[in-house]
């Protein structure tokens, strides 16, 4: 035992460094966003304009909501050093609350929320991703699909169905997030407790009279996409670590509902919550449930992304449903869009895509091949429509977004998640390409994911069992940048793979991580030997 922690002389032990300069960049990031809620109240304040009681409810739960987040990372960033500081922020919230006949932006709701009344200041209670796509939704119209949110009340009532949580937290309790093997071992017991308890009825209710409201009879497919909580922070994204389930009849989605929760429990999703200092029960799944897109297209869109000549926005498109444009099992089209003067493409690339998912014939999602000769899966039009409904949400929101898109079959853009853009790191410096005399050329293209150098032995990773027999300080050389590979980033050197692109939802966790990433080189796989 510390004696000096035991006689008061020491304060309580902090996290490691890395997770302290996340949550440091956290508050930072929600003091900007409190801000800008109190610059436009400062605006409404000096212009002596009225304002609807609703911008005023939004306004003001929004200053709450970030301040709290700011408490929050603070007491995770000092180990607990300033509790009540919490309690001082409860107290003014009821004060303002009080003064302005503002709901409390942190209440409990119900099981479930319909879609259009999600937003960011009650990101706590439905997680961000169905926080800000009903935003989306509010901005746009009918760019967004209809759909519904199930809440932290329904996780934590699923929870609390038979001692669920407390088994989950006395398994999770001794993991270390460097024991690889540890936590495949817990994970697979983990998801096997949750995938098999049972739904309380309340929630399954709930649910099911959600979906009652819902146009499109017994046709109607649905997307359960996870919406956790601090899932899609700027600075911890948990980005591709849980499940989204696609082409679910009506009678599916509680059992989808149970397996997205499920997915927390992943091998990636335990390793990574870990490894950047979070509890298990600090994070809440949420799931935002909305009507199947039939697309034609998909991709991600980033609305600034650094170049040399300065901010633009990149769009990269699949053919087909755009979880292959994440899940770095193909090379996507390219797209550079200049904003001024109403947008114009300023550079394309084309990608490289061998097959594409979509919706099967009755429920979930099939791989069909592309053709060589196939047309790309993206227009110059279109990449420049879907832009445009960006820079509207860019403008409602004042921060750049992270968007996937879809384009359906009579070519409707239709907006599918929205988050704040994460940190790109240095992807605006051009790489030196100078050549090493002497040196063998090894590869001679790819995408920069994650900026850096790196050094280590070679180790091919092709199946769970070389995730578990991976070295430490290796360089990672893969086929695909599966999302599954982020369990190996923490003891990487750095990581090289054939397929995938800088939207990937693994180059978004080697971009935090700080682990170099090279993808799309096409011969990476073939040309680097193990060793």
């Amino acid at each position: 035992m510390d004696l000096l922690r035991t006689l008061g002389l020491r304060g309580p032990k902090l996290p490691e460094l890395e997770v302290r300069i996340g949550c440091f960049r956290e508050v930072l990031q929600a003091n900007n966003a409190a801000l800008g809620y109190l610059a436009r109240i400062q605006e409404a304040l000096e212009a002596e304009a009225p304002l609807a009681a609703a911008e005023v409810r939004r306004l003001t739960a929004g200053v709450m909501v970030q301040t709290y987040r700011m408490i929050t990372n603070l007491e995770r960033m000092t180990g607990g050093r300033y509790p009540l500081a919490a309690e001082r922020f409860d107290e003014l919230k009821g004060r303002i609350v009080r003064a302005v006949e503002v709901a409390p932006a942190l209440v409990s709701v119900g099981p479930v929320l319909p879609l259009a009344e999600a937003r960011p200041a009650i990101a706590e209670a439905v997680g961000q991703k169905s926080a800000y796509l009903g935003e989306a939704a509010r901005i746009l119209g009918g760019h967004v699909p209809i759909g519904f949110a199930t809440t932290a009340t329904a996780y934590h009532a699923f929870m609390g169905e038979g001692g669920l949580g407390a088994r989950l937290a006395s398994l999770l309790a001794p993991l270390d997030p460097g024991d690889v093997a540890g936590c495949f071992a817990a994970a697979a017991e983990a998801s096997t407790l949750v995938e098999s308890a049972p739904v309380p009825e309340a929630v399954a209710r709930a649910i099911e009279e959600a979906l009652a409201t819902l146009p499109g009879g017994e046709e109607l497919r649905l997307a359960v996409r996870s919406s956790a909580l601090q899932e899609g922070g700027l600075e911890i994204s948990f980005a591709g670590q849980y499940r989204s389930l696609l082409n679910v009849p009506r009678e599916g989605v509680v059992d989808a509902f149970r397996a997205v929760v499920a997915s927390k429990y992943s091998p990636q999703a335990i390793t990574y919550r870990l490894g950047r200092g979070y509890r298990d029960d600090e994070v809440a799944m949420c799931c935002c449930v909305i009507a199947m897109v039939d697309a034609r297209a998909a991709g991600v869109l980033y609305t600034r992304f650094p170049t040399e000549a300065g901010a633009r926005t990149l769009v990269q498109a699949v053919h087909g449903l755009g979880l292959s444009a994440v899940d770095g099992s193909v090379e996507p089209d390219s797209f550079v869009v200049e904003r001024a003067r109403g947008g114009r493409v300023i550079e394309r690339k084309v990608g490289q895509q061998a097959h594409l998912l979509r919706a099967a014939a009755g429920e979930g999602t099939e791989r069909a091949p592309v053709s060589a000769d196939s047309p790309g899966p993206l227009g110059a039009e279109e990449a420049l429509s879907l832009c445009a409904l960006a820079w509207r949400l860019e403008d409602a929101l004042s921060l750049p977004l992270d968007v996937e898109w879809a384009i359906d079959r009579r070519g409707e853009p239709w907006i599918l998640q929205v988050r704040p853009l994460s940190d790109l790191g240095d992807q605006a410096e051009e790489p030196r390409k100078r050549r090493v005399v002497g040196a063998q050329l090894l590869l001679e293209r790819g995408a920069r994911a994650s900026g850096g150098a790196a050094a280590g032995a070679v180790f091919h990773v092709e199946t769970d069992l070389d995730l578990l027999c991976c070295p430490e300080r290796a360089v990672i050389v893969a086929r695909e940048a599966n999302p599954r590979l982020a369990v190996l980033l923490p003891r990487a050197a750095a990581i090289v793979t054939d397929l995938g692109e800088v939207t990937g939802h693994l180059a978004t966790v080697a971009r935090e991580l700080h682990v170099p990433a090279l993808f799309a080189t096409r011969t990476a796989s073939e040309t680097l030997a193990d060793g």
